[in-house]
């Protein structure tokens, strides 16, 4: 069927997503047994009884019939924001996202509904990202995108927000999956960014409008992040992170999982080595990633969405690179080294890391480039380049 666009049906279906104990999967069940929304509401209590998994709390909300007037308040908030509802029965329903054993029975969404449905992978990663894992989430965001394929995320602060951002920097088209009301700006930080990724791509959620983002929700919100995606990029994650969680859900959806190595001395390594460990592909940039999940991606060979620009550039091995410059009067090492700098402060040992510099050789070519006014140090072995 075509999707829900009937202003009565529409209401039918907020009044169940709001009625009290109702759950998905109980939606999934009413629905499917009486055909609509409207005709879950329209059944008698023998017949709602016979339906197996609703819950006696459930059974007596619908009983006591539809609450029109937090559904109307629903509506209403999704009009002004300029929202819409997808239900599990429309058609252009992503059918990876169907295929899970607890799929959404509705979303809630801004943006190009198609985009749910486009080749996609998912970059997940620390809200507490160092620089290094900014980095590599643009790499592999900008590259995915130049190859035609969404980047789905969590509108989380670090790995999240800097894939999002890549990708849309590189003409693509991301999706952002929220632990929260579609009306609910959350992280407040990210609400620019959340309107451009409406802008290009979508913004969804399956939790009802004016819904709180409660610890809780994150979770539930992980399994739709991997459940869209072909497989599930991991960077910069603790033993105890919750891209982990989204890790092992992808490997319930049977998605391929993938790490992104960091360094030694980084606690947001812990939990990327220990996938590693445990079999995830280790994997450096857009290119090992499509290697890593073949034939599952069913690549467009051009995209569409690609202006030709990105803010990370991205050679033909598919490393990402900053635009090189050169700085007269540098040494080979001095160079290299500066060039794995920024206009942040990096610890010596991710510089270490990222440049393959030994923990001696970088404090005295840091020596250097200080007394060459192009580096500043700063306390707590902290440097970056000079403003």
């Amino acid at each position: 069927m075509a999707y829900v666009t009937d202003s009565h049906e529409i209401l039918a279906w907020l009044a169940l997503d709001l009625a009290h104990g109702m759950g998905h999967r109980s939606i999934e069940r009413l629905v499917r047994r009486f055909g609509s929304a409207s005709g879950v509401w329209s059944a008698s209590r023998h017949e709602l009884a016979a339906v197996s998994g609703v819950s006696s709390t459930a059974l007596d909300a619908l009983c006591n019939g539809p609450d029109m007037k937090r559904a109307e308040k629903a509506a209403r908030i999704l009009e002004d924001s300029g929202s819409w509802i997808m239900t599990f029965l429309d058609e252009d329903y992503p059918l990876k996202l169907s295929a899970i054993p607890d799929f959404p029975a509705i979303l809630y969404g801004k943006g190009d509904r198609k985009a749910l449905s486009a080749p996609a992978v998912a970059v997940v990663g620390s809200r507490a990202a160092s620089s290094y894992g900014r980095r590599a989430a643009a790499v592999i965001a900008s590259g995915l995108a130049s190859k035609g394929i969404c980047v789905v995320s969590g509108l989380a602060l670090g790995i999240d927000s800097a894939s999002h951002r890549a990708c849309l920097d590189a003409g693509g088209i991301t999706v952002a999956v929220k632990g929260c009301g579609i009306n609910i700006n959350y992280p407040v930080r990210n609400r620019e960014l959340e309107q451009h990724i409406s802008e290009g791509g979508a913004v969804i959620t399956e939790f009802p409008p004016d819904a709180a983002p409660e610890p809780r929700n994150f979770p539930r919100r992980n399994r739709i992040i991997s459940g869209l995606s072909a497989g599930v990029v991991v960077i910069e994650a603790s033993l105890k992170s919750g891209s982990l969680i989204t890790a092992s859900t992808a490997l319930e959806q049977g998605r391929e999982v993938m790490a992104v190595p960091g360094s030694i001395f980084s606690f947001n390594s812990a939990g990327t080595h220990w996938l590693i460990r445990q079999g995830a592909a280790l994997v450096a940039d857009a290119n090992e990633v499509v290697d890593s999940l073949g034939r599952q991606l069913h690549l467009v060979q051009e995209s569409p969405y690609d202006s030709g620009e990105s803010a990370v550039n991205v050679d033909e091995d598919g490393a990402g690179k900053d635009q090189h410059v050169e700085v007269a009067g540098l040494s080979g090492k001095e160079q290299n080294l500066y060039e794995n700098m920024e206009n942040e402060p990096l610890h010596i040992d991710e510089l270490c890391a990222i440049s393959g510099l030994s923990a001696g050789e970088a404090a005295a070519l840091l020596v250097q480039l200080e007394l060459k006014g192009l580096v500043e140090a700063l306390p707590g072995q902290m440097y970056q380049k000079s403003h």
